[in-house]
């Protein structure tokens, strides 16, 4: 039997500048860029993230990622967290957090400087 949580934490390492397809956000997900620097494209904009930047994700977003490694050669280096519907139903039951009006807010948010999470990782 497969463990269906076998897929919700991602290590991206990549020694060349990487570009990726166009894709579809199917999760929220949540990265924390170990090393190197991010470029994401969205359909209005281009936000650039870098080393020890966190950011949120908001699922089914159409997005391109150009990844490049770090200035003194060390390679891109990140992890992503992706946070399905079903984990994040389990959290908000668990802790009796009910449900508020939908979020319409910006769909990438730069969660750097926000300190509980940052001492996340």
């Amino acid at each position: 039997m497969k463990n269906k949580n076998s897929d919700i934490i991602i290590f991206s390492h990549e020694h060349k500048k990487k570009f990726t397809t166009e894709q579809i956000a199917i999760n929220h997900s949540l990265s924390y860029i170990i090393s190197g620097r991010m470029t994401l494209q969205l359909n209005d904009k281009k936000l650039d993230f870098e080393t020890g930047d966190v950011l949120i994700v908001r699922k089914n977003e159409l997005i391109k990622a150009v990844k490049y490694p770090a200035e003194n050669g060390e390679a891109f280096r990140c992890i992503n967290i992706y946070l399905t519907d079903e984990i994040l139903q389990t959290y908000s039951s668990q802790n009796r957090i009910v449900s508020q009006e939908k979020y319409t807010g910006n769909s990438v948010l730069n969660l750097s400087k926000n300190k509980f999470i940052a001492a996340y990782f």
